[in-house]
């Protein structure tokens, strides 16, 4: 953890993916929109692959409501109008 992020709080669970797919797409919207973001630890395995069990999406607890209304977005664009 870099000293700029101790600010941001501890990593917490934003969402729970239903699959390791689903998990690096929010992953990567989240990463697109500058907020830190990560699969979570020991969620995945590397057996075969992909995961299809489901995978932590995590996020700094200080970015976790911006996280949030991210992922809201494209789930019900005119929600956030």
């Amino acid at each position: 953890m870099s000293v700029g992020d101790r600010d941001r709080g501890e990593w917490v669970a934003l969402e729970m993916a239903p699959d390791q797919i689903q998990a690096e797409m929010m992953r990567d919207v989240l990463l697109e929109s500058g907020i830190p973001a990560m699969i979570g630890q020991g969620d995945t395995n590397s057996f075969m692959g992909i995961s299809l069990n489901p995978v932590r999406v995590m996020v700094y607890s200080g970015d976790l409501e911006r996280a949030q209304k991210t992922l809201e977005e494209l789930t019900d664009p005119g929600k956030s109008q």
